[in-house]
């Protein structure tokens, strides 16, 4: 079966702005645009360019196969980043673990699951801390995102709840700084 690699280019500049893999990239695609919680900077910036009446271009890459994808989705987001592209994905790509996390910090991953006092309190946690709170929340919860969802073989259509992934994964994070952080 053939999957794509697939790109997000940035209307204004033309540069490569994130990296990704679908059997269906125009399904997927929508998915970018309407999805708030899974990557804040991913995020951000399409909401950026929303608020100025833009979307970002989708540009297929590469065609290749189910057991491929991984090393080509790592390929073209190691190219991208090797030429200085502002990348907005927090992975360095494939579905393989352990993963590399492409983040200047674990406050930017948790951030958008904790308010300003919570996030100052996971702040002063020693880094490794940070770290395995993020992999049980933020990260742990990829697995009920869209994709997540079809890579582990369920319905997507009927299981994903962006605000009952959203919540459960907030109140993992709240509960999980309780412990560690008094």
């Amino acid at each position: 079966m053939t999957t794509y690699i697939y790109g997000l280019v940035d209307p204004e500049t033309g540069e490569m702005r994130y990296v990704g893999k679908s059997n269906n990239p125009k399904v997927r695609y929508q998915y970018h645009l309407a999805d708030k919680n899974t990557n804040p900077h991913k995020t951000a910036w399409i909401s950026g360019l929303s608020k100025r009446g833009l979307k970002p271009n989708l540009v297929i890459l590469e065609e290749t196969t189910q057991k491929q994808w991984e090393e080509r989705e790592r390929y073209w987001i190691k190219r991208y980043r090797d030429e200085g592209a502002p990348l907005v994905n927090i992975l360095e790509g494939g579905a393989c673990f352990p993963v590399k996390i492409l983040i200047e910090s674990w406050n930017e991953l948790i951030s958008p699951f904790l308010n300003d006092a919570e996030l100052a309190t996971f702040s002063e946690l020693p880094e490794e801390t940070q770290k395995d709170i993020c992999w049980q929340t933020a990260m742990g919860g990829m697995t009920e995102s869209w994709v997540g969802i079809r890579q582990r073989g369920g319905d997507p259509a009927v299981e994903f709840s962006v605000e009952k992934r959203y919540l459960k994964t907030r109140d993992t994070a709240r509960s999980l700084l309780t412990l560690h952080g008094t």
